[in-house]
């Protein structure tokens, strides 16, 4: 994978925002596995925390799964947050743009 535009990114610390539903187009368990091996330790080492929003029952069971096959250091950097309004709580909203998919 060719991650050089993001390289500028992660040498500082940053925080992750991931929005889980819609679910149209879920990766599969396996190629969210390969992804996590592949990325460098630098993207892992940094990232400060991984929220996940409107994460669906089967999403939450993949994730424990995960949380099984990662390092535990970064298992403990992700977060579920059930509600979009619940967001604001943990990360400043100035920096995230929320699809309008996401808010309907």
């Amino acid at each position: 994978m060719c991650f050089q535009r993001l390289d500028e990114f992660v040498r500082n610390d940053y925080v992750i925002v991931f929005f889980a539903a819609p679910m149209e187009h879920s990766p599969s368990l396996g190629w969210m596995i390969d992804a996590y091996k592949r990325l460098s330790r630098n993207y892992k080492k940094n990232v400060k925390k991984l929220f996940i929003v409107h994460a669906s029952l089967w999403f939450k069971l993949v994730l424990g799964f995960m949380q099984k096959i990662v390092s535990s250091k970064f298992a403990k950097k992700i977060e579920v947050v059930d509600r979009l309004h619940q967001l604001p709580d943990h990360v400043p909203m100035d920096n995230v743009d929320v699809p309008q998919d996401v808010v309907e």
